[in-house]
């Protein structure tokens, strides 16, 4: 991975540069940023900048032995670990090295994945990921050798959140860490992350992406004319994940969308017995189907806060679509659209990280209730 692949985020390159250049580097770093921001891409790239031979204009050169060992993802000193499930017969806790070829595949494949699409590649059904104390004390073996190349021994975790109490193991390590031993965390969120890790790194915070570099991937990645792209950019609120599934959502009124509309209603009313018929045909879809009520939830949203503006041309939407949008937007205000907003975004990371859909949805349309009718409640 080289800085010019990656869309956006000139300023913190720059930094990233200075640092290397002066030696600057802190020991521990959590790369914080929301999912499709680039924080791991980011970090991939730092890595290959350090170990390649012969840097070239403030970036790695992309050809030298080190640069195509990353390339591959398969460079002696950048040790990788994420959370993963256990697999048949592997006892004393899973091992990010039993997963080694599928997260390859999935990095190469698109360096901002989601963990979502990591669940799904691993086939993890509703079986829990997790960083284990095993997995820990395999790292401090790997990190205790010597560098291959005589730099950088670069441990790379994506998602520390999921490292729990195991954590601690790591904590003596990464207070006085083998010297030339640098720990990269990519997170979306600190207050998962144990506070005594978090005292002992440096937190990078990876901004969105610039709506601009968002339109110029969406011309680049899915073939949009500039003008549409431009238009589209905004929506996707600087994630280059949130825009590949606001591309996946599909054009017209599907059964993302009739499940949204009918979990509103039934938000509002309240009404036990339909609730439970509708999450029993919730309960059945797949998790991509169950995403996808959620994204169609958000952009209708959008939709309702436009037409609260007077802003409707702005998004053109199906007839029983504006049905609805002119409809539900009759009992919202701003502070209730920020509410139901944060509790979609919340419900889908939960979604994503394989919380039980049934449950989780239950929860959310409590949630809902109490955001719609308020007065019940107090």
């Amino acid at each position: 991975m080289q800085f010019t692949q990656i869309y956006g985020q000139t300023s913190l390159k720059e930094s990233l540069r200075k640092m290397a250049e002066g030696k600057q580097i802190p020991h521990a770093m959590i790369w914080l940023g929301e999912d499709g921001t680039g924080n791991l891409p980011l970090a991939l790239a730092f890595a290959t900048f350090l170990h390649c031979s012969s840097p070239v204009h403030g970036d790695s050169c992309g050809r030298c032995d080190a640069c195509g060992k990353h390339a591959r993802l398969m460079h002696p000193d950048m040790h990788l670990s994420f959370p993963v499930i256990g697999k048949s017969g592997e006892g004393g806790g899973a091992l990010s090295t039993s997963y080694l070829a599928e997260f390859r595949q999935a990095l190469t494949a698109n360096p901002y994945t989601s963990f979502a699409d990591w669940l799904q590649l691993m086939e993890a059904g509703n079986k829990q990921a997790s960083i284990s104390r095993a997995e820990c004390y395999d790292l401090m073996g790997r990190l205790s050798l010597t560098a291959y190349s005589g730099s950088w021994k670069i441990l790379l975790m994506w998602m520390p959140e999921f490292l729990g109490q195991a954590g601690n193991v790591l904590l003596k390590m990464l207070e006085e860490p083998p010297p030339g031993t640098l720990f990269f965390l990519i997170a979306t969120r600190t207050d998962h992350i144990l506070p005594t890790i978090v005292s002992r790194a440096q937190v990078l915070r990876v901004p969105p992406i610039e709506s601009e570099e968002i339109a110029r991937a969406l011309v680049e990645l899915h073939h949009l004319d500039e003008g549409e792209a431009r238009a589209q950019a905004p929506l996707a609120e600087g994630s280059l994940i949130k825009m590949r599934q606001l591309m996946e959502v599909d054009d017209g009124v599907g059964l993302g969308d009739t499940l949204f509309m009918e979990m509103m209603r039934l938000s509002y009313s309240g009404k036990v017995a339909p609730l439970m018929a509708w999450l029993d045909q919730v309960s059945e879809l797949g998790r991509e189907g169950q995403k996808k009520i959620l994204l169609v939830g958000l952009d209708l949203l959008r939709g309702c806060l436009l037409e609260m503006h007077g802003a409707r041309a702005l998004r053109p939407v199906v007839a029983s679509q504006q049905a609805f949008i002119s409809g539900f937007s009759r009992f919202l205000n701003i502070p209730k659209i920020n509410r139901i907003h944060k509790q979609l975004q919340e419900a889908l990371l939960h979604l994503e990280r394989n919380a039980h859909a049934r449950l989780l949805f239950h929860n959310l349309v409590n949630r809902l209730h109490e955001t719609l009718r308020p007065e019940l409640h107090q």
